[in-house]
């Protein structure tokens, strides 16, 4: 089944936010192989690998879209800043932020 135009205009939309994010970093945070501009990230304990050319699976195919998002959303939503320890408290965000 031929899936709608609009879904891999989502997928280069991400494609495009992932390759705006410092990987390193992301690495680092999440806890996941970095190899050069590429996350591989295990999904269900099989390495993904994700960067701005695209979300290939452990045999260089790419997933199905959820599967994408999914990957791509665990990139772009990682935090730039280690969190706060569990006893400090926390204000919430205002508009001026």
């Amino acid at each position: 089944m031929k899936q709608a135009p609009v879904f891999d205009e989502i997928y280069k939309n991400y494609l495009t936010e992932v390759s705006a994010i410092d990987l390193s970093l992301a690495g680092k945070r999440l806890g996941i192989q970095i190899d050069g501009d590429t996350a591989i990230i295990p999904f269900y304990g099989i390495p993904h690998r994700v960067s701005s050319k695209g979300v290939l699976d452990a045999e260089g195919r790419r997933p199905i879209h959820a599967v994408s998002v999914i990957l791509c959303k665990y990139l772009l939503l990682c935090p730039k800043q280690e969190p706060p320890a569990a006893n400090e408290w926390l204000r919430y965000p205002t508009t001026s932020d």
